[in-house]
């Protein structure tokens, strides 16, 4: 199965404990993969289920809602 990743930083907000928090209930309800931190440690790596646009967009926005930044890994 094909997976995309989302590497969360900070951003207007600096702690990524709150962006851990939302990866863990997102993994809890199977709307991603995993998460682990990403390298450098200086966010998290959000693992997708696929590759699916739309699913990373929707992903995407709800970190960028609590203030945090996220980069689009190829």
């Amino acid at each position: 199965m094909a997976q995309s990743v989302l590497t969360v930083v900070p951003g207007k907000e600096p702690d990524l404990a709150g962006a851990a928090q939302l990866a863990t209930v997102m993994k809890e309800k199977h709307r991603i993969h995993d998460w682990r931190p990403a390298i450098p440690p200086r966010g998290i790596s959000v693992i997708l289920n696929d590759t699916d646009s739309a699913n990373r967009l929707v992903i995407a926005n709800e970190f960028k809602a609590l203030g945090y930044n996220v980069i689009e890994v190829p």
